[in-house]
């Protein structure tokens, strides 16, 4: 006689898959092993570009072009790779800020285009 085969559902329940994501975490915490962590992470990336790869050009750019101690800071928090970008506003104070900044001119149209080259292209 055949082994019947249960759906996958049966076994992964939410609770199984937060037990499973909890479990794995805790193993890649305790490893190592460098080639393995990289071969996990790619296993994990649905991007083109490594894990490796993106902490590199991010290290790159941001001791390139910001202040030391803050690219320090950055680079303590892997340069937020796969994490949004910290907002230190409520929505509130953001469209004040928002506004006020508009309304300063500190920076040209000409300047605002070329920031915006400037990022459009570490994409």
């Amino acid at each position: 006689m055949g082994k019947v085969k249960e759906p996958t559902a049966t076994y992964y329940s939410r609770p199984m898959l937060n037990a499973l994501r909890n479990h794995i975490k805790n193993r890649v915490e305790q490893m190592d092993d460098a080639e393995l962590l990289s071969k996990i992470s790619s296993m994990l990336d649905k991007d083109e570009e490594s894990f490796e790869e993106r902490y590199q050009r991010a290290k790159e750019f941001a001791y390139a072009h910001f202040d030391p101690k803050f690219a320090k800071e950055l680079e303590e928090e892997n340069f937020l790779i796969g994490k949004p970008i910290p907002c230190q506003y409520t929505n509130n104070e953001f469209e004040k800020e928002l506004k006020l900044s508009e309304a300063s001119g500190n920076a040209t149209d000409e300047e605002v285009k070329a920031a915006f080259k400037l990022w459009m292209n570490l994409k």
